[in-house]
């Protein structure tokens, strides 16, 4: 599928103002569109609905993604996305990170949303990638959307906080759901304490000595633990894992493939480059030509 928005538009930024026609204070949106989107970034939470056809969804100059009716993503802020399709319909629910807890700052990730003390979860549930496309299986999100739209209209003085605890409890449910697959279940304490390892401490070398030495395992037990809980190579995740970081520092920063080798833990600038290329389909250098043209 070929966009054909990319080839005459450049990524915009979107904040509330832009977007949905609101100021910073409301922090809280809902609405459902018809049309094709631009590709842009915004400085809010999303969470998109199909409602009702068939889109084809690019996120961070990735490869589209087909969503048809009843799937759903999550997606992160400063995360570049763009979608067109014919006669279809999608929901918007967009927040920024105050709106669920009055003690962040506008810069959460949503690994940090959903490990702050208002959503609760802990680092195994709270490690799934954003942009990854779920299916309603059970039409829980979709409903929990109905009570948010009945809500919107409620002008009552506890509908801010009726909505904002419908929202936690679909970042809950689409957090632990049994409908999806993107973390295995029942993960080891070993393997918990890792990831929270590996998101604090990325870019270090020999991350999984040093884990392991101050976690108090063996290495071939914390690896092996890994790949039985995660069902990938602690190694093969650790990239994945600096790749999404790259993408993030292209995303928000100036700086250039060397620097943002170096900043995820790769010296090797061709190393990175090709393991770039491997997870994304494109070079560092072709995915920052796109980016920085709007930075």
């Amino acid at each position: 599928m070929v966009f054909d928005n990319f080839k005459s538009d450049k990524p915009v930024d979107l904040d509330f103002s832009t977007a949905f026609k609101a100021d910073r204070k409301t922090e809280f949106f809902l609405n459902t569109y018809r049309r094709n989107s631009i590709p842009h970034r915004h400085d809010f939470f999303e969470i998109m609905y199909v409602l009702k056809g068939t889109i084809h969804h690019s996120v961070n100059f990735n490869k589209p993604i087909t969503m048809n009716k009843g799937d759903y993503m999550l997606i992160d802020i400063d995360s570049i996305h763009e979608y067109c399709g014919e006669n279809h319909e999608v929901i918007n629910i967009a927040f920024y990170d105050s709106f669920i807890d009055k003690r962040m700052n506008g810069n959460s990730k949503i690994y940090d949303l959903l490990c702050s003390k208002k959503v609760g979860l802990k680092s195994t549930a709270a490690t799934f990638p954003s942009c990854m496309v779920l299916h309603d299986n059970s039409g829980i999100i979709f409903d929990m959307i109905n009570i948010i739209f009945k809500m919107r209209e409620n002008t009552g003085k506890d509908s801010a906080a009726f909505i904002r605890h419908c929202i936690i409890s679909m970042l809950i449910y689409i957090s632990t759901s049994p409908d999806t697959d993107f973390l295995p279940g029942n993960i080891s304490e070993a393997t918990s304490h890792l990831l929270d390892y590996t998101k604090k401490n990325y870019s270090n070398q020999g991350i999984l000595n040093d884990a392991a030495a101050e976690l108090n395992y063996s290495v071939s037990y914390l690896s092996a633990k890994f790949k039985e809980d995660m069902k990938t190579s602690f190694r093969s995740y650790l990239q994945k894992y600096r790749v999404e970081m790259a993408k993030t520092l292209f995303n928000t920063t100036p700086l250039n493939v060397s620097q943002v080798s170096s900043d995820v833990g790769y010296k090797d600038v061709k190393f990175f480059s090709a393991l770039f290329k491997k997870y994304t389909g494109i070079t560092p250098s072709q995915y920052k030509k796109k980016v920085v043209t709007w930075l």
